[in-house]
């Protein structure tokens, strides 16, 4: 027990590191860990700065955390299953305006193919909130809010 707490505090102090020095350095990291619970703690962080800040990480850099997101969605952990709504919950409600917009207007400062990819990995979310919907407590209520 002692040498898996001693690793996600190893991985935990790496993924301060990368977000310090650079917000999507961080994403980048969490692929290579491969550990759901650090990536779990990671988006809590990153979504709460988020809120804070406005716009720490770019479309991109949310394209690119989508597919963890999902593997939280799917996770048999309420608190997985929490921080992946709190985050989609916030970057839908950001990016809203971007997404939303179905003329050419915003490839003028996003990536056509991010827009479109944020676009087909939500719908594709959307089929794992519904079925945390019918899950009492926490969860179910959490993911009524997200969009």
């Amino acid at each position: 027990m002692m040498q898996v707490l001693f690793s996600r505090k190893l991985k935990l102090e790496a993924a301060l590191t990368f977000w310090k020095r650079h917000p999507e350095d961080l994403v980048s990291y969490l692929f290579r860990v491969h550990d759901l619970c650090v990536v779990a703690d990671c988006v809590g962080i990153v979504t709460k700065s988020f809120i804070e800040s406005d716009e720490l990480l770019s479309l991109g850099a949310c394209v690119d955390l989508l597919p963890l997101i999902h593997a939280l969605l799917k996770s048999r952990y309420e608190n997985h299953n929490l921080t992946a709504l709190e985050w989609l919950t916030v970057v839908i409600k950001h990016w809203w305006a971007t997404l939303a917009n179905d003329d050419h207007q915003n490839e003028l400062h996003f990536s056509a193919s991010n827009v479109s990819t944020m676009r087909d990995w939500l719908q594709k979310m959307m089929d794992q909130v519904r079925k945390l919907l019918v899950i009492p407590g926490p969860t179910g209520k959490g993911a009524k809010v997200s969009p």
